[in-house]
Order: structure tokens, then C-alpha cells, then sequence
């Protein structure tokens, strides 16, 4: 349902040094949410997530 789109993500504690993500969302796996932000993939845990938003594109 979410795949290739805009995500605002906040983790509960730090993933790779950080904790804030905004990507693209590319897989959904049982786990884990795959997200690329600019030319990185991260596979973030779900269950680290605090918050996640979808970030409306607008079509011309």
C-alpha cells in the first residue's frame, strides 16, 4: 500500500547514527521497512518506529 511513497520516519532510538528518516519507502517486509534516502538503502526495524508519516506528492 505504501510502496514508492514519500515517508517522514522517527525512530525510538538512533539507527545508524540518527534517528530521523525521509525517504522513499521501497519494500515492506515482515520486519522491517526498506527506505532509500537520497542514493541509501536503510532496513529499518518496525518495531524501533515511533512515528511515520506519508508525505502527499501532489501531480501536476
Amino acid at each position: 500500500k505504501y510502496i514508492n511513497e514519500w515517508a517522514d520516519i522517527r525512530l525510538r532510538m538512533p539507527f545508524d547514527g540518527r534517528r530521523k528518516f525521509k525517504g522513499v519507502i521501497i519494500n515492506i517486509e515482515e520486519q522491517d521497512v526498506v527506505v532509500r534516502v537520497d542514493q541509501h538503502e536503510y532496513l529499518l526495524p518496525i518495531d524501533m518506529i515511533e512515528k511515520a508519516h506519508v508525505i502527499p506528492q501532489f501531480k501536476d
